[in-house]
């Protein structure tokens, strides 16, 4: 019964395994979670192979929605039953890299890559594990370095699942990431996923994805739902668990993430999410951004875009020597918001007074420029600039940086308020108060609003507390 609670589940199937030489027995039973009562159990006796492992998988299946009485869909059945490969050890690094992927920490991606590689050697023909090896590079592009070569992979691996099964869904999911993150065509990544929604309307991987992209969307709701439904098919996923507590967390629905945040920490109590959603609720409920930055820096080393948040909440914490440490770091990441180390610092000793910060400043524009063909280096090269223009005090400069930011840029609805605040920022320190005001009311107006605390908080637009519009503005904020 505990399980079950545990579980949101009416039943829970139990079973063991036991391996004699190239024998093995699997044992199965399906019990009443409320009453502890045995509806089935059934014992398998076979030969080990890859493929009887699949087959005694699909007459479990039928057996337990058979006493169940619910049908399979001829799709389930079909993927329940079809041989990944015909190699066990093959089988065992993908399911090593499978586990693996619920970790956002830096070295998970090798040890992935690691796991595939001694999969794929084993079994070249291995479908599902190229569409995972597609995805996790997807990821990592996604995440950490949006380099084209990355995303050229991942393509190239998509087509090989592809020529191999052309109806393998793993491999559907992995071009529907593609479309997301490569691409930022929500409407496409949709349409691939449409079929496989029909098909598999309780997967737990189909649901979250489109989760992700209808928030993109500003679809908060049913983006919501669907994270809610995949979570009741697996409810002890622990990034989906993350997930539901940052979107919960960008509603400003802070007794939802907390809850989140709460059973993420019952699964893993290490997991390097919880340092970010810990972060952001103590800068958007709390008001205490010192703690936000001490959340942040615990997540170094394991969250990519963790050091440049650290280093914000530092800044409006004006704790300018934890600014500096986190600035100088020689750590992969360190530019996610489209700052170098070198402009952080420099912005650093500018903010905390130091009259000959403005050298580094000056320096560090002359670095940003030309801008970068790769648009989306571009994309943070204008944004750097934005900022770094309305700290020199170049306003007509400053206002041309931004406004390109947010055209260039093309922000879904979910990166909308951030993005609109970011340059808001750059318009701040130029004077241009009009420009800056117009940003945050986008900002504070959008679907997933800055809260108050994080526009109040936030040490580049410090200049703007003068202005008489800026206390109307917070009053308007949500909290």
């Amino acid at each position: 019964r505990e399980i079950g609670d545990e579980l949101g589940a009416a039943h829970i199937v139990e079973g063991a395994v036991q391996r004699a030489g190239d024998t093995v027995r699997i044992t199965a039973q399906l019990i009443d979670a409320d009453t502890d009562e045995h509806l089935w159990a059934e014992s398998y006796d076979r030969t080990l192979t890859a493929e009887n492992l699949f087959e005694i998988q699909t007459e479990i299946a039928k057996s337990i929605a058979a006493a169940l009485e619910t049908t399979l869909t001829p799709e389930e059945i079909a993927r329940l039953g079809r041989p990944r490969t015909s190699s066990l050890e093959a089988l065992a690094h993908y399911q090593r890299a499978y586990r693996s992927q619920s970790a956002l920490d830096l070295d998970a991606f090798e040890r992935i890559d690691d796991a595939l590689e001694k999969a794929l050697a084993l079994d070249p023909d291995f479908a599902a594990a190229y569409a995972f090896r597609a995805r996790t590079t997807l990821t990592r592009y996604w995440i950490i370095d949006q380099d084209p070569a990355l995303a050229a992979a991942a393509l190239d691996d998509i087509e090989k699942a592809r020529a191999l099964e052309p109806e393998l869904p793993e491999a559907a999911v992995a071009e529907g990431y593609y479309h997301y993150w490569v691409n930022l065509d929500y409407g496409q990544a949709l349409a691939v996923l449409d079929p496989l929604r029909e098909a598999y309307p309780n997967d737990p991987d189909v649901l979250g994805l489109m989760s992700w992209v209808n928030r993109r969307q500003g679809r908060a709701d049913l983006a919501v739902s669907q994270l809610q439904r995949a979570l009741d098919q697996d409810p002890r996923d622990p990034d989906k668990w993350a997930s539901l507590g940052r979107t919960m967390g960008a509603l400003l629905d802070y007794d939802a993430a907390e809850f989140a945040i709460e059973r993420l920490g019952e699964l893993d109590a290490n997991a390097p999410r919880l340092n970010e959603l810990r972060a952001m609720l103590a800068l958007d409920r709390d008001g205490d951004v010192r703690a936000s930055g001490d959340h942040w820096a615990a997540g170094i080393g394991q969250i990519p875009y963790a050091p440049p948040l650290a280093w914000r909440a530092y800044l409006a914490a004006e704790d300018w020597s934890a600014a500096l440490a986190i600035a100088t770091m020689d750590i992969e990441g360190a530019d996610f918001l489209q700052l170098e180390p070198a402009t952080m610092t420099a912005i650093t000793r500018r903010l905390a007074g130091e009259a000959d910060a403005i050298q580094a400043l000056e320096a560090a524009r002359d670095a940003a420029l030309p801008l970068p063909e790769d648009p989306v280096k571009r994309e943070g090269a204008i944004l750097s600039l934005c900022l770094l223009d309305g700290m020199l005090g170049n306003a007509e400069d400053a206002d041309r940086n931004c406004r390109a930011a947010i055209e260039e840029t093309r922000p879904d609805v979910f990166s909308e308020a951030n993005l609109n605040a970011l340059a808001a920022e750059g318009l701040a320190q130029a004077g241009l108060n009009d420009a800056a005001f117009e940003r945050l009311e986008i900002a504070i107006a959008s679907v997933y609003p800055r809260s108050r605390n994080s526009v109040r908080l936030n040490a580049f637009l410090t200049p703007l507390h003068d202005d008489p519009r800026w206390a109307d503005l917070l009053e308007r904020a949500p909290e």
